[in-house]
């Protein structure tokens, strides 16, 4: 296949998700929490920092309405299901932040956190594992992850 050819099909490929309505593709946003966030987003945040699980959803379903790649506001409003026992929709939400960032470690360890609660060990691994080669000098996530690892293997073995 000659280099031009291959060029105009990966330009086609590119249109045609840019064109599709609600599309979630990755983008190069760093979802780094030292960056500013989008004030809804922010104030989801807070709410759910506040343990206010049900008033954050709202909020934070606003935020993605408005600003459908924020893998943050995803990530949050994932949490928030999640903590609410609502397991299949925050699963649901959590892939959509993973989808948009997959190096996303807040959703990478929430992710995992929830694997655990629905007791598959070894997908919270995987995303353990994940953290780890994103943080090879470690990181918050990766260690509390670790540690509900550890903490569930004490538990399974009595």
């Amino acid at each position: 296949m000659t280099r031009l050819l291959r060029l105009s099909i990966i330009a086609l490929f590119v249109t045609a998700l840019h064109a599709l309505p609600g599309t979630v593709y990755a983008d190069d946003s760093d979802s780094d929490p030292t960056e500013p966030e989008r004030p809804t987003t922010e104030e989801g945040r807070k709410l759910v920092k506040a343990e206010k699980f049900r008033e954050a959803i709202p909020v934070l379903e606003k935020a993605v309405s408005q600003h459908v790649r924020d893998a943050n506001a995803w990530n949050l409003l994932a949490y928030s299901h999640r903590k609410l026992g609502r397991f299949k929709i925050a699963f649901k939400y959590y892939a959509k932040a993973l989808a948009i960032n997959p190096d996303h470690k807040g959703a990478n360890e929430y992710l995992g956190e929830l694997y655990l609660q629905m007791g598959k060990l070894e997908l919270a691994k995987k995303h353990l594992a994940k953290l780890k080669s994103l943080c090879p000098s470690g990181c918050e996530e990766y260690a509390d992850l670790k540690e509900d690892i550890e903490a569930y293997e004490r538990k399974k073995r009595g």
